[in-house]
């Protein structure tokens, strides 16, 4: 009987282990052909029953990832991150520091990224923008509040609603609603209805026809200015034909359609799609000669990549060209738009941004190495903002976003752009060069400024009111000012500006005239407590002093001495005045013309080291405030 339950036991364990495997190997399958809702449940499954490996915690926070479950995808890369032995690669450490950027933790979030970027090698673009935008929040803050938004209540379903397209009546937008007429056919990306494309001409939503829509996805498009021809997002599905590639995945392509008679008739796929790869979200330049699109296809920077082709007659299209590794990151860049002005909008999430997918802007004249600018708050947020267009010629458009306080799961927003994108701000920073002491106005001061950044240094002379200015770039928002006169110590100050701040920004440089005790490296003149005749020790250092007016005539020099802070304040400034008085008298005995030399006290009005009425302190540190000082002026 005990050999029987022996073997019962060894065989029900067998069978566990080979359901466990056989669930395991369905739910990669799932995962791999994008089926990430159910892959998700399988998975979660077999860890609450506890089966935990690294491959389990990556598929489980990235199909959370790319569903925008941030906060339940960070759960699951932390998992992986401290729970496994795995070499795993610092794609992972991007993704949770980013999961947790999406749930307002940008604190926690910069930590991680710090981890990213010392684990990335030196060519990851992601990694390389973060270190060269360590203020990237601050600039994000100074390109915030340019909008007025509002959600799109009457358009917008308890579904997904996203990709709108200005058109000459309205707009066409992309929808995963129930229209309540049959059961909804679900997609196994994320067990949400299959989207279909539709218009809206003030506040009437009605679906294309079944000429462009499906039964599988259409989505993004772009109708020309002449409203005859519009390109749009759909599975490789055509004809009542499915085709997939060797992974059995059912692509994305590009198709285009001719408006007949008031209908979108002879849909067909552009030649530069793919069975093997998706190309989709096309995007028209504004004379209409080119065609910008997503892909990921091979030699892509990245998840997906926007690149460009031109088009040509005959339906025929250039070369496919990738826009660059100053847009594509080894991230997500997606859903391209080029208003009429020339400016590419784009979303992703491997440029620095608020969390999820932030929408960003370049002028497209220069692609290549052109400022990429974050669009700021209210547009962005810490969910996944994406889809902009705009009608650059009366600053109105629209984006979508999955924030809170949607309607659906993606709601479209209408937005009044206030103010347009910052990317030729220029700014002032000015200011005047003054005596520290006296406050008297310099001229001929000169003022460098050097940007932090490019180590780029200009340098203007201050004029004759000691007034300076310098032009700078609004986008550009930290600068070192180095202010240099002769007889006068260096004044450096770092300026780190907002970019409000940096349209004009007032600084005054105040210098401090050098002391012969720094420039002669003399050691100190200190005098006995309460005395003020000269010491041997003192008498040796101020021949130094003689030295130096021998050696250049056209230099005076006024004795500062002072007193610690013991005794009656009127009593120490005299003192004070007579160590001054004494001192200039031993310097003017070794032959230098008394016009040259002048004295003055200034009691303990300048104490150094915090030795104050009240505030015990050693002999040593007393003996250290009872000093003279030597400042430089021109005769």
């Amino acid at each position: 009987m005990k050999k029987s339950i022996k073997y019962l036991s060894a065989g029900l364990l067998l069978f566990s282990c080979l359901s466990y495997g056989q669930k395991l190997k369905k739910a990669d399958k799932r995962y791999e052909s994008y089926a990430f809702k159910s892959a998700i449940e399988t998975y979660k499954s077999l860890h609450k029953r506890g089966l935990s490996n690294s491959e389990i915690y990556q598929n489980l926070g990235d199909a959370n990832y790319f569903n925008a479950n941030y906060k339940e995808a960070a759960k699951w890369y932390l998992e992986l991150i401290e729970n496994t032995d795995a070499n795993f690669s610092p794609e992972y450490i991007y993704k949770y520091a980013q999961s947790i950027k999406s749930t307002g933790d940008y604190e926690k979030s910069a930590i991680w990224m710090a981890k990213y970027v010392a684990k990335a090698t030196s060519e990851d673009v992601r990694a390389v923008k973060i270190k060269n935008q360590k203020d990237y929040l601050e600039e994000i803050e100074s390109n915030s509040g340019r909008y007025k938004i509002e959600n799109m209540n009457g358009v917008n379903s308890a579904g997904s609603d996203f990709a709108p397209s200005i058109t000459k009546d309205g707009f066409y937008f992309a929808s995963a609603r129930d229209t309540g007429l049959i059961r909804k056919r679900v997609h196994d990306w994320n067990d949400k209805g299959f989207l279909d494309i539709y218009s809206s001409d003030n506040g009437d939503v009605s679906k294309l026809s079944k000429v462009v829509n499906s039964k599988y996805h259409e989505s993004t498009s772009v109708v020309t200015k002449d409203g005859k021809t519009m390109y749009f997002t759909r599975n490789n599905f055509v004809n009542g034909k499915v085709k997939r590639d060797g992974k059995d995945i059912m692509r994305l392509k590009i198709y285009k359609a001719k408006l007949v008679k008031g209908d979108w008739k002879e849909v067909k796929e552009v030649s530069f799609s793919s069975d093997l790869y998706s190309v989709a979200h096309p995007a028209l330049s504004p004379d209409e000669k080119q065609l910008f699109f997503v892909s990921d296809m091979p030699n892509s920077v990245g998840a997906s990549d926007i690149y460009y082709v031109s088009i040509k007659e005959n339906d025929s299209y250039g070369k496919p060209i990738n826009a660059g590794k100053n847009i594509n990151t080894e991230g997500r860049e997606s859903f391209p738009f080029i208003s009429k002005n020339g400016t590419l909008f784009f979303s992703s999430d491997g440029h620095p941004g608020l969390g999820g997918l932030d929408v960003f802007a370049i002028e497209t004249k220069d692609l290549a190495e052109g400022k990429i600018l974050n669009l700021g708050k209210p547009v962005n947020s810490v969910q996944d903002d994406f889809t902009y267009v705009i009608d650059s010629e009366i600053n109105e458009g629209y984006f979508a976003s999955n924030r809170k306080g949607g309607k659906g799961d993606d709601d479209i927003y209408f937005f009044v752009e206030n103010e347009p994108i910052p990317f030729n701000c220029t700014g002032q920073i000015s200011g005047v060069a003054k005596d520290k002491g006296t406050q008297e106005i310099l001229a001929n001061v000169s003022v460098g400024l050097t940007n932090s950044k490019t180590g780029e240094v200009i340098r203007v002379q201050t004029d004759a009111f000691g007034a300076y200015s310098f032009d700078i770039d609004c986008n550009e928002l930290k600068y070192d000012l180095i202010a240099m006169k002769e007889y006068y110590d260096t004044d450096k100050k770092m300026v780190s500006l907002t970019r409000k701040e940096a349209k004009s920004f007032k600084q005054d440089l105040l210098l401090d005239k050098q002391d012969l005790v720094e420039l002669l490296q003399m050691n100190p003149i200190y005098f006995d407590y309460d005395k003020s005749n000269i010491r041997k020790d003192a008498a040796l250092e101020l021949q130094k002093v003689v030295a130096y007016l021998n050696k250049y005539p056209n230099i005076s020099v006024e004795v500062r001495s002072h007193t610690d802070s013991r005794g009656k304040a009127r009593y120490n400034l005299r003192l004070s005045d007579r160590r001054a008085k004494s001192t200039a008298a031993y310097i003017i005995a070794q032959g230098i013309d008394s016009s040259r030399i002048s004295g003055n006290g200034y009691g303990e009005k300048e104490i150094e080291n915090g030795c104050t009425n009240g505030v015990k302190c050693s002999d040593n540190k007393h003996e250290q405030n009872r000093r003279s000082e030597f400042i430089i002026n021109a005769k």
